[in-house]
């Protein structure tokens, strides 16, 4: 693992392998850079894989702002200062709304975007019905309070339908080492706080959406809502997943996103 350092004074960890085009993968709320193993351990033999945790997160120092703006911009700053060039972006969930930041404000910087198991709002409201309801985050908040571990481990038990989930899957997402609480609740008022479905219609990059038909987190109906908005969009449904068939389907995972990938190889 290797380590940037933003100009706000935000250490970074992140891990680089293959070479070729550059893919960077962005995990989602409570987790790390780790949970991309199968994806990197495929695709480092034809890409350049770039995995990053967020501030907060795994390696990377925490901080007292946990605003989407302020992770592009680390996310910005990254991609510029190891010289990447065009990335193509690869977001789960929380990390699927960063790379729709980043895509947006930086598209000078971006060539693809794949967005997995991602929502643009978390919350659900009049006009849209297909988020959690706020009571659910600020249970989650208190259960934090309580018992860190295992409120975590609870929020874990929901990406999976639990039937054929193997031990080295479990042990990819039940980090040894969670985010602080602190952290952790932070990034939540800022689920809670984030509309992005304003921001959909002005992605002008080849996108592909994959989502699992049984996410109990993020809802298949948000995938729905979002490819309906989308210019240059691919919605790719496993029926059987729930929030991530990256790590229970990985061989349909990779074959799907190396084929969009390759695709838009010579997009810009």
């Amino acid at each position: 693992m290797s380590y940037f350092m933003t100009k706000g004074g935000i250490r970074l960890r992140y891990e680089v392998k293959g070479e070729g085009r550059p893919v960077l993968f962005l995990h989602g709320w409570g987790m790390s850079s780790g949970v991309w193993r199968y994806q990197v351990e495929y695709l480092s033999k034809k890409f350049k894989t770039v995995t990053l945790d967020l501030r907060g997160h795994g390696g990377s120092s925490p901080s007292d702002d946990y605003s989407f703006e302020a992770l592009a911009e680390d996310v910005k700053e990254f991609i510029e200062g190891l010289s990447l060039g065009l990335v193509s972006l690869v977001g789960w969930s929380m990390g699927g709304s960063v790379a729709i930041m980043v895509a947006n404000k930086f598209p000078e910087i971006v060539s693809t975007l794949a967005l997995v198991n991602t929502t643009p709002k978390f919350v659900a409201s009049d006009g849209f019905p297909h988020g959690q309801p706020e009571a659910m985050l600020r249970r989650l908040e208190r259960q934090i309070d309580r018992d860190l571990n295992k409120a975590m481990v609870e929020f874990c038990s929901l990406m999976f339908e639990q039937e054929g989930i193997t031990e080295e899957v479990w042990e990819t997402v039940a980090l040894k080492e969670w985010p602080s609480k602190e952290t952790l609740k932070g990034y939540l008022r800022t689920l809670a706080d984030t509309d992005l479905r304003g921001e959909l219609i002005k992605i002008s990059h080849p996108t592909m959406i994959m989502h699992g038909m049984l996410d109990r987190i993020s809802f298949h109906e948000a995938a729905v809502f979002m490819a309906d908005r989308i210019k240059m969009v691919r919605l790719e449904t496993h029926h059987d997943e729930g929030h991530a068939p990256f790590l229970t389907r990985p061989d349909w995972f990779n074959t799907e996103l190396e084929g969009f990938l390759n695709e838009f190889r010579n997009y810009n």
